[in-house]
């Protein structure tokens, strides 16, 4: 018997799942440990037809969903910049000097907002990928591992 224990996040659980399935892993033990979710699968490899599956597995593209936490970072330390600028011209009245606290204060502030979004967009594009290049890879798989199969 082969085993594999596998460290995984909530968000990726379900893709690392599908592909130790779809090359005839077991899923024997799903265990969570804080963020953590661990995986245990187990296969049979006495199959005569193991190495060209191993194979197969090596050259399958492993989907991985990055974490959000960078498109929320982003925009709020835009809106702490924006926060200290508003602070600053509102203590400093009539000797507020934009010149200074704008391009200091308020670049910042857009790029970061701007990298928050720029983030965000290509974490849903990922995503996006993910909903419809998976389903056409694995029924690629599913077919070769069939063929595989019938060979032997």
């Amino acid at each position: 018997m082969e085993k594999i224990t596998r460290i995984t996040n909530k968000l990726n659980e379900q893709i690392v799942i599908d592909k130790y399935l779809l090359f005839e892993w077991k899923l024997v033990r799903q265990e969570e440990q804080g963020r953590k979710i661990v995986l245990e699968f187990e296969r049979d490899d006495s199959v005569p037809y193991i190495e060209e599956l191993r194979k197969l597995e090596n050259s399958y593209y492993e989907y991985h969903i990055g974490p959000m936490f960078l498109s929320i970072i982003f925009p709020i330390i835009a809106f702490i910049f924006l926060t200290i600028f508003l602070v600053l011209m509102i203590i400093q009245r009539g000797n507020f000097k934009t010149e200074i606290y704008f391009p200091s204060l308020m670049i910042p502030a857009f790029v970061f907002l701007l990298l928050g979004v720029l983030i965000t967009f290509l974490r849903s594009k990922a995503i996006n990928k993910i909903d419809v290049d998976k389903p056409i890879k694995e029924a690629e798989m599913r077919e070769k591992i069939k063929q595989i199969k019938s060979k032997n």
